[in-house]
């Protein structure tokens, strides 16, 4: 796929390609409601506003139309943007990417049939969305995945080792867990290598 600084309009809907950008967003920070299946909601704090234009003018270019962006305020005074995009489509996603529990709570969910769809696009979005490189002492990558089972970890582990030939670890985070690229085999600068022709200039910072 191309540069996503260059994206042009694709011909069709829910291409390959377009399957793995909305994956990123969705295994990332984008959410879905029950009572709203059919949104797709994006939601990004003021100091990452160009990043938050960003996937707007993405999604827009995919065709899908968007609510008026909303603005948010915390009560510490943090500022924040969302906006809900709507098409029948995103139902698809909510039916892949979410479960009831009990049938109160709404958990997101990762399983074969979802990863089969992510690329390097999405992954570097999910990256921007949740990931962070630290270079203290070495190079390592860390993805925030701490929302997922650790049945779940197990098989983003065998994702990335069999599609990417990645070794990623499983680590313990509290109750939770979460997702390491370290310095076996070249993990973390293999996996920056990958996904830093598609970052976005404003989410840079996040790769120095």
């Amino acid at each position: 796929m191309e540069n996503p600084q260059r994206l042009a309009r694709p011909r069709l809907p829910f291409k390959s390609e377009k399957m793995g950008v909305l994956t990123g967003m969705l295994l990332g920070d984008a959410g879905m409601t029950k009572k709203y299946p059919r949104n797709l909601t994006i939601c990004h704090s003021e100091p990452q506003k160009e990043y938050f234009e960003w996937k707007c003018s993405i999604l827009e270019h995919f065709g899908f139309k968007k609510n008026k962006v909303r603005e948010m305020h915390s009560k510490l005074g943090n500022k924040a943007f969302l906006v809900d995009f709507v098409d029948d489509k995103f139902k698809y996603f909510f039916r892949k990417f979410y479960r009831n529990e009990n049938d109160k709570r709404l958990t997101r969910i990762v399983n074969r049939q979802n990863l089969r769809h992510l690329n390097l696009y999405g992954l570097a979005i999910w990256f921007m969305d949740d990931g962070n490189l630290s270079k203290k002492d070495y190079p390592y990558v860390c993805l925030n995945t701490q929302a997922y089972t650790y049945e779940e970890h197990v098989l983003l582990q065998k994702f990335f080792k069999k599609k990417y030939n990645l070794d990623v670890k499983i680590h313990k985070d509290k109750h939770y867990f979460k997702l390491y690229f370290g310095q076996e085999n070249n993990t973390a600068k293999r996996f920056v290598k990958m996904i830093e022709p598609y970052i976005h200039n404003s989410i840079e910072y996040k790769l120095r």
